[in-house]
């Protein structure tokens, strides 16, 4: 499986703006994608809390190093979805039929 970046952007990113910033910017980004792409990101899990796009990014990034600078890149096929992209049962649905635990 190939999977390249959906977003890009340097990990000091949230450290170098204001919340309000931050999410202007997460917006703007969002909206640039194709229709497809956005409900794909927008399906990723969550897990931090905070604004919703920051919270997608929190749990779904990976690290990546371009000109000796490390980025954060969110690569959706890689990452925890809601939703099936890839044909294949996502982990939420994996987790879904397995049987609970009786505590």
């Amino acid at each position: 499986m190939v999977d390249y970046p959906t977003i890009i952007a340097q990990m000091d990113f949230w450290e170098a703006l204001g919340e309000d910033q931050i999410r202007a910017v997460l917006q703007r980004a969002i909206q640039q994608l194709p229709s497809e792409q956005q409900d794909i990101v927008m399906s990723l899990d969550r897990s931090t809390g905070g604004g919703l796009v920051q919270d997608i990014l929190n749990t779904n990034i990976f690290g990546i190093e371009l000109d000796g600078v490390m980025h954060m890149g969110l690569y959706p096929l890689s990452s925890v979805s809601s939703m099936d992209i890839s044909g294949e049962k996502g982990a939420n649905d994996i987790l879904a039929t397995q049987p609970q635990l009786q505590t």
